[in-house]
């Protein structure tokens, strides 16, 4: 079974593998599944939305990405929730595109805590997109 939305199809298995990567990224949004370290925690769903973004097309990266991390924070800590949306939305399109049209795939894990790092620091500073 297929659905075509603008002349692309989306097979069940993406849906699928999407779908279970979403619920992988807002189980891993919990601050109990976090690694406390000096000024924060890091959350395990960075991983899932590496590995979400290098297998899946940029469109499904972004949902499991910004969406998963979205929903993830608004169960279990609403405050950031929409600079997740963006923050690991970005992330998880730059990982997708640079692992698909520029590196194939070996490049693409150094570059995910760069734009993770650089979209966090943005926020904090106060900046907005």
């Amino acid at each position: 079974m297929e659905i075509k939305t603008n002349e692309k199809k989306f097979s069940t298995r993406t849906l699928t593998v999407t779908a279970m990567f979403l619920a992988m990224n807002i189980i891993m949004s919990s601050s109990m599944l976090s690694v406390p370290v000096p000024g924060g925690h890091i959350y395990l769903n960075n991983a899932i939305i590496t590995i979400a973004s290098i297998l899946l097309n940029p469109l499904c990266a972004f949902i499991v990405g910004g969406i998963g991390a979205f929903i993830g924070d608004l169960l279990f800590y609403p405050a950031p929730m929409f600079v997740s949306l963006v923050t690991h939305g970005i992330q998880a399109i730059v990982v997708s595109l640079c692992a698909r049209k520029l590196f194939r795939g070996t490049i693409a894990l150094l570059s995910s805590p760069m734009v993770e790092t650089t979209a966090f620091r943005k926020t904090q500073r106060g900046d907005h997109f």
